[in-house]
């Protein structure tokens, strides 16, 4: 693991910027991970659409709104299994 990072040079870490505002935290993270084989492109991939369709207004957070959508579609599940 320490060679690999060691051998990350500045345009490796550059093409983390998924967004092209700069390489955030989650991009590091990530890309770090995905380098060193500890993540499944398949489950990042699954869990991205999940949080994108919890993300109503696609403001790339989950807000109190969005939160209060998701709780509610929660609910009406559980009472339709219930029903």
């Amino acid at each position: 693991e320490a060679k690999m990072l060691a051998s990350f040079d500045m345009d490796m870490i550059k093409a983390l910027d998924q967004d092209g505002d700069g390489v955030d935290k989650n991009e590091y993270v990530l890309g770090m991970l995905s380098a060193l084989g500890h993540l499944d492109g398949e489950i990042v991939a699954r869990y991205e659409k999940q949080f994108n369709s919890y993300d109503v207004d696609g403001s790339g957070r989950l807000t109190e709104a969005d939160l209060d959508a998701i709780n509610e579609v929660i609910k009406r599940k559980q009472e339709d299994r219930n029903s």
